[in-house]
């Protein structure tokens, strides 16, 4: 990351921690645009984004992916004097098509840099036949299967109304911001990755189908 990108960013977000000031809320969306600029130009990822931004107790800056659709956001709490990155999970229902080798890979880097899957919806099910599935599990593996699973349990018309959930990367004042833009970048990097995956998957199925119909006319 550029060291300007660097000293910008630190100094804008400690204005808005400390005494912030009408001004420091542009320049930290702005700022965090060339942010934006500089990680989508290092993943080397093929893609066309828009950005919007958005105020409240949370400033966020977010790229919506023009191929996925997935929404990936910049967000700086000024409550809990936090930056976070967070990221829906879209196509879900095609995790049962991502392979071992790269769930492994996934997770390992998950582990790493403490980023964490976090449930909207789910899980899914009866307290009253399956309460040991009320639980608070540690596990980024345990959360995400158990929402699918009960998930999938689902008539199919209903896992449409589902929002399944998001990954999400948080760090707080006590981190160096060169530390913090070197986890967002690889948290941007596994996170597209992640949802590329499903992406192309629903695209292969939705071919496929059409493939189908079209030989029986």
């Amino acid at each position: 990351m550029n060291e300007q990108i660097l000293s910008d960013y630190c100094d804008c977000i400690n204005k808005l921690w400390e005494s912030p000031e009408p001004d420091d809320y542009e320049v930290f969306v702005n700022t965090t645009y060339k942010v934006w600029d500089n990680l989508i130009k290092a993943s080397k990822i093929k893609d066309d984004f828009t950005f919007y931004w958005s105020l409240s107790a949370v400033i966020s800056v977010t790229a919506e992916s023009g191929k996925t659709n997935c929404h990936y956001m910049i967000g700086l709490d000024l409550f809990k004097r936090e930056l976070y990155f967070d990221v829906s999970i879209r196509n879900w229902e095609n995790i049962r098509n991502l392979k071992d080798e790269f769930m492994t890979e996934f997770f390992a880097i998950c582990t790493q840099n403490d980023f964490k899957f976090s449930p909207d919806s789910g899980p899914i099910y009866d307290k009253e036949i399956t309460p040991e599935f009320n639980a608070n599990y540690k596990s980024n593996i345990i959360n995400l299967m158990h929402n699918y699973v009960t998930g999938m349990l689902l008539p199919e018309k209903e896992r449409g109304n589902i929002s399944f959930g998001h990954f999400v990367a948080v760090w707080d004042a006590s981190k160096d911001m060169e530390t913090i833009l070197s986890e967002l970048q690889i948290a941007f990097k596994w996170f597209y990755k992640f949802n590329y995956h499903l992406w192309k998957a629903e695209s292969v199925r939705v071919q496929n189908r059409n493939n189908r119909k079209r030989a029986k006319m």
